[in-house]
């Protein structure tokens, strides 16, 4: 048995078991934490526009602080429904001298719960990325200059006189602008595409559906671009189009002659929509070399903020075989790792890691038409305890790379470690009794190896089952233990360096707030 007793949440200043976390119209925010792994000290996070008033945490509180480990969980206030003739419009705004700026318009129109993920970007800071901000007064100014960290591949965006600039109301705004460039190195620019550079379903220059999705055999210019008013107003499009020269690296491949690009190369321009989601195809350019500079370079028009790519594409399959899990157990909360292989060479086309549970599927989508046909390979490889890269238990038989298919994958011989069985008994102090009525609706589970504080999730107890079932720990190791009773915005109850000494074990939590 192990006791572990409650703190003071030092974040808001309560302890947390007083409140029960909302459940509906929420919003999990987590924001990735630096290098040094704290939070920007200066760090001023704030909730505006339209409906603002409206936001609170997932507590019903309005204390919107960010926990330690770069998460807060919004919601809409509980009275209030959400739905597409009365939707619920805010703005996020996260601001660090040190980062850039990250302002992201969020609109409820139902009761789901949703996320979003914010990393910080260091301003200016040497690497693949260089991250600019800078304020653009288009009274005073009609260029907007971003000079590359390594001098080699600048930005240069001309703004025609006149241009209206339009918030995500459609409305003009004339406002000093904050202006945040990402801009990732041309060498490696394929490896930071939006999405996982997979176009699911792209549209045309002029919106219609493309007939296949795409991906990237090469990508030549990568960035995002943002603006903003000073009164934290998300721009999202202009009246006239901006535009853009930027300059590339000259070892860049080009996939079409599979040589060095040259002068009147033509190359394709393509435009991700993080908040929607959409890839859209948005015409076509030359490379060109600058006379003066001796640099190749790229120009297009930019009518709309978003991420801009140029490179050059590849149709791939929409729609894979199908592999269907044949084993002798259905509860594994680990899975195993899984190649996708050419029949003809046998080089790998995309790995996995699957569930082995009986009758889990596992569909495979959107992979470049690279070969024929295929084969599916499983490992006795999990993601918890590793085992056996080396030679697959299974090997599916050769199948078509596209279109559908589904097959049967017998799994009956992989090693299935003991699972634990963690059973949470809630205490209260001596001469106290437990409020069962007040008691949270769900509890959080996760454990760590003793101070790594890496964090992984074991489940979740509701008041109506107290038991977890896990194949994530192992007998006869020691683990630190937490739980949450507000979502995993913090975690009040910790155990550090518990022994794990046999298959059925006890987790008692002495819970003084619950008690009466």
């Amino acid at each position: 048995m192990v006791t572990v007793t409650a703190c003071k949440n030092p974040l808001d200043g309560f302890i947390l078991g007083f409140k029960e976390p909302i459940n509906k119209s929420t919003l999990r925010v987590q924001f990735s934490l630096p290098e040094n792994g704290q939070l920007p000290q200066d760090l001023d996070f704030r909730i505006v526009g339209q409906d603002a008033d409206k936001i609170v945490t997932n507590l019903n509180s309005k204390n919107f602080k960010i926990s330690k480990e770069g998460l807060i969980v919004l919601a809409v206030e509980p009275l209030i429904i959400p739905s597409v003739s009365a939707p619920i419009k805010f703005t996020l705004v996260a601001e660090s001298k040190a980062y850039t700026k990250i302002i992201k318009d969020f609109i409820f129109k139902n009761d789901g719960n949703y996320s979003l993920y914010f990393p910080f970007v260091k301003r200016e800071a040497p690497g693949v990325i260089n991250a600019t901000q800078q304020q653009f007064d288009p009274k005073r100014s009609t260029s907007i200059q971003i000079a590359s960290f390594n001098k080699q591949e600048n930005i240069s965006i001309s703004v025609a006189e006149n241009t209206l600039f339009y918030n995500s109301d459609n409305n003009s705004k004339t406002d000093l602008f904050d202006i945040v460039v990402n801009h990732y190195s041309s060498a490696n620019s394929k490896s930071y595409l939006p999405a996982g550079g997979v176009a699911t379903n792209p549209v045309d220059v002029n919106d219609k559906p493309l007939a296949e999705p795409f991906d990237f055999l090469q990508t030549a210019a990568l960035f995002s671009l943002e603006m903003s008013t000073d009164k934290d107003e998300v721009i999202k499009k202009f009246s006239k189009p901006l535009k853009l020269t930027i300059e590339i690296a000259g070892n860049i491949i080009n996939p079409q002659s599979n040589v060095n690009i040259a002068s009147n190369d033509k190359i394709g321009v393509f435009s991700y929509d993080t908040d929607i989601g959409l890839w859209k195809e948005e015409g076509e350019t030359y490379i060109k070399k600058n006379e003066q500079t001796g640099k190749f370079e790229i120009k297009f028009e930019i009518p709309h903020v978003t991420y801009w790519i140029a490179g050059w594409k590849r149709n791939i399959c929409r729609t894979g075989p199908s592999f269907i899990s044949k084993s002798l157990v259905k509860d594994l909360d680990i899975v195993y790792y899984a190649q996708l292989v050419n029949v003809v060479d046998n080089k790998l086309i995309r790995d996995y890691y699957i569930s082995a549970n009986d009758g889990a599927t596992f569909n495979v989508s959107f992979i470049p038409k690279v070969a024929e046909k295929v084969k599916f390979r499983v490992f006795d490889y999990n993601n918890f305890y590793g085992g056996n890269l080396k030679t697959p238990i299974v090997e599916s038989p050769e199948i078509p790379l596209c279109g559908v298919s589904k097959t049967t994958i017998d799994l009956s011989k992989i090693t299935i470690p003991k699972y634990v069985e963690l059973d949470v008994k809630l205490v209260c102090p001596q001469g106290q009794t437990l409020n069962e009525a007040g008691l949270p609706s769900e509890m959080k589970i996760q454990f760590s190896e003793p101070d790594k504080n890496v964090w992984r999730d074991i489940g979740v107890l509701t008041r109506a089952n107290s038991k977890l079932k896990t194949y994530k720990m192992q007998v006869g190791q020691k683990f630190d233990l937490r739980a949450s009773t507000d979502g995993g915005v913090s975690w009040p109850y910790v155990q550090k360096n518990y022994l794990i000494d046999k298959q059925n074990w006890s987790f008692r939590i002495t819970m003084k707030d619950y008690c009466k």
